[in-house]
């Protein structure tokens, strides 16, 4: 089970709060997740954007992200990260990449649209220097796409 507050509040395995959640629980502060069994603890930065209109700028916790690092440190795994190459698209704030390094992976990429780099780069400096496990090496890269840009 995951263990993790927005502002207090728990989301455990329940990613229902987001329907009700403030604005600034989603955007403006950090998101704090914990993962079991493994005991990896991140604090995430979000942002709202900088308000230009921009959609593509805000950068916050989805369930998605939370649902794949829990599978990824899930024991009935069938492959171990350890030691592997990953590649995660569209990291926003990185949880599932970030999940991997702590896990040992020996190569991580974080991906994402070039406006959202700053708050993913700031996460990943966070969680590594945080020693949450060990961090493998980690890529920041820019997201080429055509579709909405």
């Amino acid at each position: 089970m995951t263990s993790s507050s927005h502002a207090g509040a728990p989301l455990d395995d329940d990613a229902a709060w987001r329907e009700c959640a403030s604005y600034e629980e989603r955007f403006i502060r950090p998101a704090v997740l914990e993962f079991q069994p493994s005991g990896i603890r991140l604090e995430l930065e979000q942002s709202g954007g900088d308000s230009s209109g921009f959609d593509f700028d805000q950068v916050t916790v989805w369930p998605a992200g939370v649902v794949m690092a829990r599978a990824l440190q899930h024991p009935e795994m069938a492959i171990s990260i350890a030691g592997r190459r990953v590649l995660e698209l569209g990291s926003g704030c990185g949880v599932a990449g970030l999940v991997a390094a702590a896990m040992g992976a020996a190569h991580v990429s974080l991906t994402d649209l070039p406006a959202v780099l700053p708050v993913l780069t700031r996460n990943a400096q966070r969680s590594c220097g945080r020693g949450s496990g060990g961090c493998g090496r980690q890529y920041i890269r820019r997201l080429s796409c055509c579709c909405c840009c």
